[in-house]
């Protein structure tokens, strides 16, 4: 997500429309911490934000919603040791909600951001083996601030650091094809960090042009285990301890409303 930089003597609200290319990076490991498999690829995006703020007030509200979706390489193992090399179809819906303070004559702001998001992992099937389509879903909520590196009447230059607390995860499995329906596995609570540098060109007085350098990323611990079964068959499932990270560039649009 774009980083928000609004004057509070500027505007009461803007919105904000942005087209992004993420660099996705998924790692799973086992129980001895060696690598289980890896998916890898560029993958467009889009998202759209309105933010708030009054203009004599420090606070700015931010309010958003992202969508990135496209295929990247799948290089590794199943859960039952079949080397693996495919595709896998990836979707990640984020809603946001953020909060920014800047305290009276300083550049520096600090924020608290909440976010849900729902990550589609679709697996492609090849010769060897049938795909799978999985379902992930978590909180994260986020503190950070941001500070100007520099400003004039039409440039400025900010850089931008968070710590986040993942909080609810959850895997959901379709395996309605072997007759095991669908089980949902507890990914309990990771955490991250995201650090970005944002540059924007004041266009007029009600537009401007912003490009961004963004990185997220977190972790999650190795799952719970469930038994599930089709009727005759038992089997005990798993997910793997995982780390993410999301490098993107982005280009976004800002119109503001007096």
């Amino acid at each position: 997500m774009c980083l928000l930089y609004v004057l509070p003597t500027q505007a009461d609200t803007t919105i904000n429309v942005a087209a992004s290319l993420l660099n996705f990076d998924y790692e799973e490991f086992d129980e001895s911490g060696n690598s289980f498999n890896t998916e890898k690829g560029i993958i467009p995006g889009t998202f759209i934000y309105i933010s708030s703020s009054g203009k004599s007030s420090r606070l700015t509200n931010s309010a958003g919603v992202e969508l990135y979706g496209g295929q990247v390489n799948y290089d590794g193992q199943t859960q039952s040791g079949i080397l693996l090399t495919t595709d896998t179809n990836e979707t990640i819906y984020r809603l946001f909600y953020k909060l920014d303070w800047s305290p009276e004559n300083y550049g520096v702001s600090v924020y608290g951001k909440a976010t849900w998001q729902q990550w589609d992992r679709d697996i492609l099937s090849n010769r060897l083996t049938s795909g799978l389509f999985e379902r992930y879903q978590w909180w994260a909520f986020e503190l950070g601030f941001s500070l100007p590196l520099h400003k004039d009447n039409k440039n400025t230059w900010l850089f931008e650091l968070g710590a986040s607390r993942i909080r609810n995860g959850t895997i959901q499995i379709n395996l309605d094809r072997q007759g095991f329906g669908r089980p949902e596995l507890d990914l309990g609570n990771g955490s991250g960090f995201t650090a970005a540098m944002h540059y924007q060109f004041t266009m007029s007085a009600r537009s401007e042009i912003g490009f961004e350098l963004r990185h997220q990323r977190w972790t999650f611990s190795r799952s719970n285990t469930k038994t599930i079964s089709n009727g005759s068959i038992l089997l005990e499932i798993t997910e793997p301890r995982s780390v993410s990270q999301h490098s993107s560039a982005s280009v976004t649009f800002r119109y503001y409303y007096f």
